[in-house]
């Protein structure tokens, strides 16, 4: 071999390179299948079919073989089923039931379920085109009938008559279908309605069998035949033909029961018409005979023994009409043309015409219904023509013209209104349901003069069981009490018959009754039946409906579909359009989508001033919109006006929060009230709780108890029963405390009926009960309140109650209590488990609770501790938690405690052994007199001879004994003193006398005088005690001369005292005698001198804060030494560091001033602060001042401190402290106490508290108003405050408390400073005084423009307003400013009578309006009726001169007599005046 490859190596190796080729293509292939497939079914996925066809269409190119790809065309196809017809889908499925050998595919539930259909459609739809008309006709023709039978009935619902007609045969022949003549008449019926009426002849011909035999089948019959000769079926005619010949009466009786004449007369004048009856009439009518035309015409008007049909009977008796004099026959085409039965062609003038046809031939009833047609008309000359017809139809006695008549006379039609003739009218239509109607109508009617609600409620009462409309009246009258007692249940009762009888205006009544009975789905049911009827408001009940979930659960959507509807219905109504739109923004607001809640809101207000209240809502709250208080409380101030609770209590809560307007507490408390009087109860808590705490009223429980009281028996809430009861508990009325507390037994108030069971069981303010106690507390506990659970375990503790497991109960009880962390249950619950009561005992439980208790502070579980730690030999001993307990129990002070800690010292139990600690608990036990620890002491000490002051312990050991009886201790205390060199002390317990000659007991003496104020025994006894050398008695006999208590002022002895003080190197000497001569007590100032014995005391070590203090004042101020600040600063920081107050108070000072350190104002507070416990009322008032302007800011604090300064005799800080109590400045606000105060600063001459207690007077806070007392402490003030002239002024001005006094009260108002905080009001009154001439010139620009000043041209006073325009219009006369009327406006709407009269006369004499006498007229009455006396004299003048209003001197009269009884006899020559046009009046009226 040369190595190269033979042809047949070649082949194979071309044939390997394809057979690569094609793998790599066809897995190219696969792949991009794959990804067609994967992009298909994602197409079939989100429903986009077509294009998913595409991508299978494209998929099967590469591979027509593929499953899948077959498979997702036949999806892609199939999935809404729209094109099973495409002949192309059997390929696929045929491929995929080919292919699909594991049955992956078949399984599929998309092709399972495809599959079904698909086989269903094509036994329904084959594909070999059966079902073509063509192949129908060709099958038909073959007679292959069974190929072809939903053929036929497909193309029957085609409306292809032709295969309905051939089914129909099918059906009567029985031909491969169950014969069903039924559905065989029914087919031919279908076909002849198709267009194949030659069915008519056969539906007849079936009929024809029983056409003779008497029943209905014969009328078939003849009306097929009939049919089908209208569609000229020759057949049909030629049988309707054999018909007609048989026209011999007998031979058509016999056939159509045809009636004689009279019988059909008579049958028609009893309305007894059956078929066989019409058929007679019509054959008749038919047969030229007039009157039966005429009855024919009635009963196709009526519909008697057949349809109604208004076109035969328009035809029938149009000829009626024009063959006969029937009457009735014009009649009924009147009434036909007037109702426009015929086509809905009404014609008004035809049914006149034919109405007085009738009328001519005498017919009544056209009188009536002509008479109707004229009222329509609603013109006078019509209702003149009816009332004419209804009266002459009521002189032929017709019961319906008699009602018309009566009808005219209640309304006036025609005639002039007489109720009276109405009801004898009505009277005569006896058992007239309609009449009676009308009557009672007439009976209820309050604007008449025969109103008779009985007579009118006994004829409801008659016709409600017949008629739904007096049904309802019925529960009208049982509603508001008209002819009958109210009757709630009735009116209720009445009104659902109403409603139920079809009446529609009681829909929404019955509606609104089963809603009050919670029935919201009947209620619901009754509501849309109102709708229906056009009822517009019961549309928004349904939507509230949905709104509020009455149905089941909320559904907001219907709600708006509600409200948006009757949007749409009712555009040409504002107000249901508003109250909607409310309504809508209602249902977006609950769903948290604000802004259009708020869009809505507005659309209802602009359009009529609907939802006014959500709107401020909105704007108060920030809903959909920004917070707008001024808004909030514009709007809720309008909606307040009307009678919205709501709105009222929202307003009250702006008042309280200053939302929009300063803070009113009154305001606040005013509308809460309003708000609870229009039903809004939740506001009874906060008005309550306003008459409890007197805020925005008088603090007055009784008021809080009687609205309480008048809720509780409306509602009978049993906690306001509790409520009610705590409230007198506060009053100390303890009777209705109880009775009330009775009544709210069953409240959760459990802290109430505990305090009941207290006062039970101790018998406090009522009559000792246990057992009511016991059932209290048992009361109190089941509602879960511990400490009533507490006090019952503890009656069953301590076998108060006699009950059975007892034990068990106490436990119980004390176990819940701990549970709830009631502490003091703790140590009882420990001694259940320690004792076994109640329970097993447990002590490792027990050693737990005893815990808990202990660290609570509880002295006896602390010592139960020590016991349980301490047992010997028991599994808890433990001596460190024993002593741990003993020593903690100690702490408390308490004796076991003490007893045990002593013990454990001095044994070294638990802790280390310690004899100081032994000594100190030891001690601590004699303060409670303990004989134990005195006998341990008596003991240690006599086994510790050497142990200091041992005598001295031992003689107040022995000398408790002594005093606890053990008289035999008196030798042992002498001998000890004794030992200790006491003789005197050793012979006074021997002897138990007291000897006057020991200085100790003169001094003793001394004391126990000068507690019981005996200054002149005390001095005695000092004098005694210091004479016999008792130096202690120095400073006491020193102070009895510099003050003269007990002794006359004598500082030479004082002096001299201090001198022998100082001589006998008492350390206090030298301070007092240099205190001599700083001050010259009985010597003269000597400042050097002092100094020399104030640095004598410091250098013998009397370093007392005083010391330093004396001698940094030297310093300071120069007193006997160079001023040395610096010096001065030094001794004040050593005072300072010895605690004394006054020395820091001058640390501070220097701080705060610079003096001798850098100013630091942070720095001077800390010192002033250390000082405030100072006695000194300067340095308080100080520190006050400080805390109310430092960044430490406490006003509390400030206010203490005044206090306090003030108690200690400071006028300003008594002024200070009322300040505090009268703003509430760090203290409660009190008038009272304010008036205590500023009395004692003004009694000490303070006039800013002068000023004060004058305004108190002034305004009556506290005390009574007082003007006399007031204008007195102003008077006195004003040479101080200057603000007292403004008060001044005003009560010069008034004439309050002084005489009337304008120039004086003028010069007060110019004094007053401008500084003061009222001196707009100082500015207004100095206007009016410029204006009138009040002590002053008048000078009306001035005056003007103080109003300026005063911005009175805003103000919201009405009477400033007024008083600025009149001014203007004083100035200026007719050429006022621009603005002057719409000041007299704003005024006038705020209730100023002067305005209203002021605009009247402005009307009159053409100032700022042009001239309007009617306006004028109007506007003097307003203010006259308001008795304004100006006003009734310009009244009367337009009366009598016809000024704006016809003359009338009856009125004129009237007013100028009320003139001069109103006004003030000031003008002499005026009333004078008016005097003589009333005497000549008087003349004329007569």
């Amino acid at each position: 071999m040369s190595g190269l490859y033979d042809k047949s190596s070649l082949d194979l190796l071309n044939q390997e390179l394809d057979d690569e080729i094609k793998k790599k293509e066809q897995k190219i292939n696969q792949q991009k299948i794959d990804s067609l497939l994967k992009e298909g079914n994602t197409l079939c996925d989100v429903e986009r079919f077509d294009n998913a066809q595409k991508i299978f269409e494209e998929a099967l190119e590469l591979d027509k073989d593929n499953v899948l790809a077959n498979f997702g065309m036949i999806r892609a196809i199939s999935e809404e089923f729209v094109n099973l017809t495409d002949a192309k889908i059997d390929k696929y499925i045929n491929f995929v039931v080919k292919n699909d050998k594991d049955n992956l595919y078949i399984k599929n539930e998309i092709f399972k379920t495809f599959y079904k259909k698909w086989k269903k459609y094509l036994e329904d739809n084959p594909r070999d085109g059966i079902y073509s008309i063509a192949k129908l006709d060709e099958l038909l023709g073959k007679y292959e009938y069974k190929l072809v039978l939903k053929s036929l009935e497909h193309y029957s619902d085609e409306g292809k008559g032709k295969y309905t007609k051939i089914l129909a045969d099918f059906y009567s022949k029985g031909i491969i279908v169950k014969k069903d003549m039924k559905k065989a008449l029914s087919l031919y019926e279908k076909a002849f309605s198709q267009g194949e009426y030659d069915c008519a002849f056969t539906l007849g011909n079936y009929y024809k069998d029983n056409l003779y035999n008497g029943d209905e089948q014969g009328e078939k019959a003849y009306d097929w035949y009939f049919k089908g000769g209208q569609e000229n079926q020759s057949d049909c005619l030629s049988a309707l033909r054999e018909i007609q010949r048989k026209k011999e009466e007998e031979f058509a009786r016999k056939y159509y029961w045809l009636l004689k004449e009279d019988v059909c007369i008579d049958r028609f004048k009893k309305k007894n018409i059956d078929n066989t009856t019409f058929r007679s009439i019509e054959y008749y009518a038919n047969n030229n005979k007039s009157d039966f035309k005429h009855y024919l015409g009635v009963c196709y008007f009526f519909g008697l023994g057949t349809d109604v049909d208004y076109n035969k009977a328009l035809e029938y008796e149009s000829e009626a009409c024009n063959e006969t004099n029937f009457a009735e026959a014009r009649r009924y085409v009147g009434i036909i043309c007037e109702n426009g039965l015929v086509n809905n062609n009404v014609n008004l003038s035809e049914a006149r015409n034919w109405y007085g046809k009738a009328i001519d031939l005498g017919d009544v009833e056209s009188m009536v219904l002509l008479a109707n047609m004229y009222l329509n008309n609603n013109d006078k000359y019509h209702e003149k023509e009816a009332y004419k017809l209804y009266k002459a139809a009521y002189e032929k006695k017709n019961v319906e013209g008699a009602i018309g008549l009566a009808t005219c006379y209640i309304n006036a039609f025609g005639t002039n209104k007489d109720n009276k003739k109405a009801i004898e009218i009505l009277k005569e239509c006896k058992n007239n349901f309609k009449a009676e109607k009308l009557l009672a109508k007439c009976y209820s009617d309050f604007c008449s003069s025969e109103i008779n609600y009985e007579e009118a409620f006994k004829i409801y009462l008659k016709n409600a069981n017949k008629d739904p409309e007096s049904s309802y009246e019925l529960a009208i009258c049982y509603h508001t009490g008209h002819g009958t007692e109210k009757n709630l249940e009735k009116y209720a009762f009445y009104m659902e018959k109403a409603a139920k009888g079809g009446f529609a205006f009681a829909y929404s009544s019955y509606a609104e009754i089963l809603e009050e009975r919670k029935d919201y789905k009947t209620a619901f049911e009754y509501y849309q039946k109102a709708v229906d009827n056009g009822e517009w408001k019961s549309n928004i009940k349904l939507g509230e409906y949905y709104e509020n979930g009455y149905l089941g659960s909320v559904d907001l959507t219907n709600a708006r579909r509600c409200y948006e509807t009757l949007i749409i219905k009712n555009k040409d109504n504002k107000r249901a359009l508003a109250l909607n739109y409310v309504a809508l923004g209602r249902t977006y607001q609950k769903e948290g989508i604000n802004n259009y809640a708020f869009k809505y809101y507005q659309k209802g207000y602009e359009i009529d001033k609907v939802g006014e209240f959500e709107l401020a809502v909105c704007y108060l709250n920030g809903i959909g919109t920004d917070k707008n208080y001024d808004k909030a409380f514009a709007l809720l101030t309008s909606v307040a006006k009307t009678k919205n609770a709501d709105a009222k209590y929202h307003l009250a809560q702006c008042y309280k929060n200053g939302y929009g307007v300063k803070i009113n507490p009154e305001q606040y408390f005013n509308y809460l009230c309003k708000a609870y009087d229009e039903g809004y109860r939740l506001a009874i808590t906060e008005i309550v709780a306003c008459y409890e705490v007197g805020y925005g009223t008088n603090k007055d429980n009784k008021k809080a108890i009687k609205i309480l009281t008048e809720d509780y028996l409306k509602t009978n809430f049993d906690y306001e029963a509790a409520q009610i009861a705590n409230l007198y508990k506060e009053e100390n009325d303890y009777c209705n405390y109880f009775a009330w507390g009775e009544k709210a037994l069953s409240s959760e108030d459990a802290n109430l009926i505990y305090e009941l069971a207290e006062c039970y069981a101790n018998g406090e303010n009522t009559k000792k009960d246990l057992n009511k106690a016991v059932e209290l507390y048992k009361n109190a506990a089941s509602k879960n309140n511990v400490k009533a659970m507490f006090s019952l375990a503890q009656l069953y503790i301590t076998n108060q109650i006699s009950e059975v497991e007892k034990e068990e109960k106490a436990y119980k009880l004390l176990k819940k209590c701990a549970e709830s962390d009631y502490k003091l249950a703790y140590k009882y619950l420990a001694d259940c488990f320690n004792n076994a009561y109640g329970t097993k005992a447990n002590r490792k439980l027990a050693i737990t609770y005893y815990i808990k208790a202990a660290e609570d502070g509880d002295v006896e579980a602390m010592n139960a501790l020590v016991l349980l730690y301490s047992e010997a030999k028991s599994p808890y001993e433990n001596s460190k938690e024993a002593f741990k307990w003993a020593l903690k129990s100690a702490e408390q002070c308490d004796l076991t405690g003490i007893i045990n800690v002593t013990k454990f010292y001095q044994k070294g139990y638990g802790t280390s052994k310690n004899i100081e600690q032994y000594l100190f608990w030891a001690h601590k036990g004699l303060e409670f007199n303990n004989v134990d620890c005195i006998a341990s002491l008596i003991n240690f000490y006599q086994e510790n001879p050497n142990y200091p002051n041992r005598n001295l312990e031992l003689i107040e050991l022995y000398k408790m004994k002594y005093a606890n009886g053990e008289i035999k201790c008196s030798g042992i205390i002498s001998d000890l003193y004794h030992q200790i060199g006491d003789e005197e002390k050793a012979k006074e317990w021997l002897n138990k006398n007291l000897s006057k000659n020991n200085p100790e007991g003169y001094y003793k003496l001394a004391k126990h005088y000068e507690e019981e104020n005996d200054l002149t025994n005390a001095f005695e006894n000092y004098n005694l005690a210091a004479k016999y050398g008792y130096v202690d008695a120095y400073l006491p006999l020193y102070n009895c001369y510099i003050n003269g208590k007990g002794v006359e002022k004598n500082s030479e002895e004082a002096f001299n005292i201090c001198k022998k003080m100082y001589k006998e190197k008492i350390n206090s000497g030298a301070l007092y005698l240099g205190q001599c001569y700083e001050l010259g007590i009985g010597v003269p100032v000597n400042y050097k001198t002092a100094n020399k014995y104030y640095t004598e005391a410091l250098e013998n070590n009397y370093k007392l804060g005083t010391v330093y203090y004396k001698l940094g004042s030297a310093y300071e101020y120069g007193h006997g030494a160079r001023r040395c600040y610096a010096d001065a600063l030094n001794y004040y920081n050593k005072g300072y560091e010895l605690g004394d107050l006054d020395c820091t108070f001058k640390v501070g000072q220097f701080h705060e001033e610079g003096i001798g350190v850098p100013r630091s104002i942070a720095t001077a507070e800390t010192y002033y602060f250390e000082c405030e416990n100072s006695t000194n009322p300067q340095h308080l008032i100080k520190i006050a001042s400080r805390y109310e302007i430092s960044k430490r800011q406490n006003y509390k604090k400030a206010f203490k401190l005044y206090k306090k300064a003030a108690d200690l005799g400071s006028a300003y800080a008594m002024w200070k402290t009322g300040m505090c109590y009268l703003y509430g400045d760090g203290a409660e606000v009190s008038d009272k106490d304010a008036y205590v105060y500023f009395k004692k600063g003004s009694e000490r001459k303070y006039l800013p508290a002068t000023y004060e207690l004058g305004r108190m007077y002034y305004y009556g806070y506290y005390v009574e108003k007082n003007y006399d007392i007031a204008f007195d402490c102003f008077n006195l003030a004003k040479t101080e405050v200057e603000d007292s002239y403004l008060y001044l002024g005003l009560m010069y001005m008034s004439g309050l408390g002084i005489a009337k006094n304008c120039s004086k009260a003028f010069e007060c108002f110019i004094k007053t400073p401008e500084t003061n905080d009222d001196y707009n009001l100082v500015t207004y009154n100095l206007a009016l005084c410029y204006k009138y001439g009040y002590g002053t010139k008048v000078d009306y620009k001035k005056a003007i423009q103080l109003f300026k000043e005063n911005d009175s041209g805003n103000a919201i006073d009405p009477d400033i307003l007024y008083e600025y325009a009149d001014c203007l219009i004083r100035l200026y006369g007719k050429d006022i400013p621009e603005g002057t009327t719409e000041l007299l406006w704003k005024a006038h709407d705020r209730s100023n009578i002067k305005a209203t009269y002021k605009l009247g006369y402005c009307y009159l004499n053409r100032i700022g309006f042009n001239k309007d006498k009617e306006k004028a007229f109007q506007l003097f009455k307003i203010a006259a009726e308001k008795d304004y006396a100006p006003a009734m004299l310009d009244l009367a003048t337009c009366y009598k001169k016809r000024i704006g209003t016809k003359k009338n001197l009856k009125e004129a009269l009237k007013w100028y007599q009320l003139y001069l009884d109103k006004t003030e006899k000031t003008n002499i020559e005026e009333i004078e005046k008016v005097e003589k046009i009333v005497k000549k009046l008087k003349r004329k009226v007569k």
